[in-house]
C-alpha cells in the first residue's frame, strides 16, 4: 500500500528521500522489555509502524508542488550528495531491521561462522544422523543384552521372540525403568482407501499425480520381505533387505505391509500408497539404530512400523499356523 502511494507521486526520488529523512529523524531507542511474543502484540506493533510511515509520507506529499522538482528538470546532485542520501537511507533501513525484525530472527550459522548452504546443511545432517545411529546402536545392544541375561536367569525357559497361532510376531525388546518386560507386537490394517491415498495417484482426481517415483521408503517388521514378489520386481527391483536374510526368513507380515506401501499394481487389488517407490526393509529388533543410518545414507524420509508395544497378558503359544493380519 505504501509503495503504491509513493509511485502515485510526481517525484518518486524526492518523496522516497523525504520519507527516508523522516525515518532517520526518529530516535533509535533500545527496548527495555522483550519483543512482543503473541500474534496480537506483533500485529499491534506492525499497525503502529504503518501509521508512522503513513504520517511521514503524508507530510512529504503535503509539501508545495514547487518544492518537488520534476525528475526531468531536477538540478544535478552536488558532489557527494548522492552518497549522503544513500547513507541516510541505509541507516534508516538498518534501524528498522534492528528494532523490528532482528529480535525475532534465528541466525543460521555453523561453528566458526561458516555460511549456511543447502549442501552444508545436508552434510551436517548426515554426520549428525550417523553419530545418532552409533549411539542408538550401543543403547539397543545394551537393552538386548539385558533381556538375554534376564531370560537366561529364569527357571522356566522363555524365548526372546515368538509367533502365536494368530500370526502375530512378538519380540521382547527391553526392560522399562521399573524392570518390566516391553514387548513389540506386529499389527497391520487396510488403509489406502481409509485415508483416500488413491486420490493422490495419477488420474486420482486431486491433481497431484503422485506415485512415489525416485523415493526410497523404509520398513521395519518381523522377518524378511519376499523381495522377488511380482509386485516388487515389475519396473525393476524395488525391495531390498537392510540386514540381509535374517534367521526369521521370509514372512507374510512384512511382505503384506511392503505391498501396502509400494505394490506396483500388477494385480489391481494390490496397489500400494507409493506404488513406484523403492523399499529398504529391516528386522524390527534393530529399528532404533538403523533408522538414522538409513536417513543418512539412503535419503530415507519416511518409514513404516506396523508393530507396537504389547500390554497386559501376552499369549505365549508358538504354533506354526500363521495368518496375516
Amino acid at each position: 500500500m505504501i509503495w503504491r502511494k509513493i509511485r502515485s507521486g510526481c517525484a518518486v526520488g524526492l518523496l522516497a528521500f523525504g520519507l527516508a529523512a523522516q525515518l532517520h529523524a526518529q530516535p533509535v531507542t533500545s527496548r527495555s522489555s522483550p519483543p512482543p511474543s503473541t500474534a496480537a502484540d506483533r500485529a499491534a506493533l506492525a499497525a503502529e509502524q504503518v501509521a508512522v510511515l503513513e504520517a511521514a509520507l503524508a507530510q512529504a506529499k503535503a509539501q508545495p508542488v514547487s518544492q518537488l522538482a520534476s525528475p526531468s528538470v531536477q538540478a544535478p546532485l552536488a558532489a557527494g550528495q548522492a552518497t549522503v542520501q544513500q547513507a541516510v537511507l541505509t541507516a534508516a533501513q538498518q534501524a528498522d531491521y534492528s528494532n523490528n525484525y532482528a529480535p525475532w530472527t534465528i541466525p543460521l550459522v555453523f561453528g566458526g561462522g561458516a555460511p549456511v548452504t543447502g549442501e552444508a546443511m545436508q552434510t551436517q545432517a548426515a554426520g549428525s544422523l550417523l553419530a545418532l545411529a552409533t549411539n542408538l546402536a550401543a543403547m539397543q545392544a545394551a537393552q538386548h543384552a539385558a533381556v538375554s541375561n534376564l531370560l537366561r536367569s529364569q527357571t522356566n525357559a522363555m524365548p526372546q521372540s515368538w509367533t502365536n497361532s494368530q500370526g502375530n510376531h512378538f519380540f521382547f525388546d527391553h526392560l522399562d525403568e521399573n524392570g518390566n518386560a516391553v514387548v513389540k507386537m506386529t499389527h497391520n490394517f487396510e488403509s489406502v482407501q481409509t485415508v483416500g491415498a488413491q486420490k493422490l495417484w495419477l488420474g486420482g482426481g486431486a491433481g497431484f499425480n503422485l506415485n512415489g517415483s525416485n523415493v526410497m521408503l523404509a520398513q521395519w517388521d518381523d522377518g524378511d520381505v519376499l523381495t522377488n514378489h511380482q509386485e516388487f520386481v515389475t519396473g525393476g527391483k524395488r525391495a531390498y533387505l537392510i540386514d540381509g536374510p535374517t534367521t526369521r526368513g521370509i514372512q507374510d507380515h512384512p511382505t503384506h505391509v511392503a505391498g501396502t506401501m509400494m505394490a506396483y499394481g500388477v494385480t489391481n487389488t494390490a496397489i500400494g500408497f507409493a506404488n513406484r517407490a523403492r523399499l529398504a526393509e529391516g528386522y524390527m529388533a534393530f529399528d532404533m539404530a538403523e533408522m538414522p543410518l538409513q536417513a543418512a545414507t539412503n535419503n530415507v524420509h519416511e518409514s513404516n512400523h506396523s508393530y507396537g508395544y504389547a500390554t497386559g497378558w501376552i499369549p505365549m503359544d508358538t504354533q506354526s499356523q500363521r495368518q496375516d493380519r
